[in-house]
């Protein structure tokens, strides 16, 4: 499971999940519903997410460059180590509000 969670005793994200989305202020910007959550390994994840999450120019070497430093850094400070099987939380989300 991803470290992220357990280190800190929060339950993984579940399909349907709701999430309020704060802005730097603290004033709620959106609400988020998730309707995809897949626990895959690091070098698993694929172009496809790679372009439904797009950062960067929504290529899958992107992708990996920029989640390989953010993982490696993160885990580091919660006593892990990022290699091509870590599992990572690939999640897909639609803004329920505001509305359109």
């Amino acid at each position: 499971m991803p470290i992220e969670y357990t280190s800190l005793q929060q339950p993984l994200p579940q399909l349907g999940d709701l999430s309020l989305i704060l802005r730097g202020d603290g004033r709620p910007a959106a609400i988020i519903e998730r309707t995809s959550v897949n626990a895959v390994p690091f070098d698993e994840v694929d172009e496809t997410y790679a372009a439904i999450e797009g950062e960067g120019d929504g290529t899958l070497a992107y992708w990996r460059r920029a989640h390989e430093w953010y993982f490696r850094n993160v885990l580091a400070q919660l006593g892990g180590e990022l290699d091509a099987r870590t599992i990572v939380l690939c999640q897909v989300f639609r803004v329920v509000w505001p509305a359109g």
